[in-house]
């Protein structure tokens, strides 16, 4: 099965002073290639999330200049230019 791109390889965000304090899967949910609370959640139950290498929990609380690596879920499609609402 070929997946896309993005799919493939890991996404890497270094957590940014602003975000210090602030949940793993709230911090993953304000990702735009993420989008949703549920699908960062999804993600984090697969497995496909890391903190500076090893796997992590949803509420654990991220520090200034972690590093959080993440795959999307090769099962479900994403479109970073499909609209969030149909068009007009």
């Amino acid at each position: 099965m070929c997946g896309s791109p993005m799919a493939d390889a890991p996404l890497i965000r270094t957590v940014p002073p602003q975000d210090a304090g602030v949940r793993l899967d709230v911090f993953l949910a304000q990702q735009p290639e993420v989008a949703t609370r549920s699908r960062a959640r999804r993600l984090l139950d697969m497995g496909l999330v890391a903190l500076d290498g090893h796997r992590v929990r949803p509420g654990l609380t991220l520090e200034a200049g972690l590093e959080v690596r993440f795959s999307l879920d090769p099962t479900e499609g994403f479109d970073p230019l499909r609209p969030d609402l149909p068009l007009p």
